[in-house]
């Protein structure tokens, strides 16, 4: 697989797990709610972590997709300024960059 195209699958993978970790979120939130997640429209309460954790995760989505619609690099990391890497997904909740674990944001 040529180097662009590792890149574009990269970006639609991150866009993915994005995707998935928002709706799950979702989940999450409306059962703290004790509202159907199947509901179009809801109001979180402040005490409610995953609707905070939620807000982040439709962010960074959006900011993604908007990226990749312009043809912008998603899930490139630059290494001290100088070696592009991918993010492969690892285990749950860490990606693994060139070799070593790391936990995720």
């Amino acid at each position: 697989m040529k180097f662009q195209e590792q890149i574009n699958k990269s970006g639609a993978d991150y866009i993915e797990a994005l995707r998935a970790t928002a709706a799950q979120l979702w989940r999450l939130a409306c059962e703290h709610e004790g509202v159907p997640p199947e509901s179009m429209f809801v109001v979180f309460s402040e005490d409610n972590r995953a609707a905070v954790l939620l807000d982040s995760a439709r962010r960074m989505l959006s900011e993604a997709r908007a990226q990749y619609a312009a043809g912008g690099y998603v899930g490139l990391r630059i290494e001290r300024g100088r070696r592009a890497t991918l993010h492969r997904r690892g285990r749950a909740g860490a990606t693994k960059q060139g070799g070593k674990a790391r936990a995720t944001r």
